[in-house]
C-alpha cells in the first residue's frame, strides 16, 4: 500500500520530494536546504504516479540541456542525492 507507506514516511517529518520534469516543478538546484528529504522516483516512461505526486511536498526536476528529453531513473536519482547531500 503505497498511500499508507508515503503517509508513513510523512509523519516521521520527512519531506517527500517527488522527481519529475513535468508542470509545476521546481529545479532542484534552487531548492532551499532541507533537513530531512525523501526522494521519489517513478518508472522511466510513466514517471512518478498522480497519487504519489499528490502527496508529495514539493515537485522537483533536474534541468537539462536544450533536446534531451529525460534521464535514466537511477542516473536521475544518483544526481537528486548528490544534490540533496550537498545542501
Amino acid at each position: 500500500n503505497w498511500g499508507a507507506a508515503l503517509s508513513e514516511i510523512s509523519s516521521q517529518a520527512f519531506s517527500l520530494l517527488a522527481l519529475t520534469p513535468g508542470p509545476g516543478s521546481m529545479d532542484i538546484a534552487n531548492l532551499a536546504p532541507i533537513d530531512r528529504p525523501a526522494i521519489l522516483v517513478g518508472t522511466e516512461g510513466a514517471g512518478v504516479s498522480d497519487q504519489a505526486t499528490a502527496k508529495a511536498d514539493k515537485k522537483v526536476r533536474i534541468s537539462m540541456v536544450p533536446g534531451v528529453d529525460s534521464l535514466n531513473v537511477s542516473v536521475a536519482a544518483a544526481i537528486a542525492l548528490h544534490r540533496l547531500g550537498s545542501m
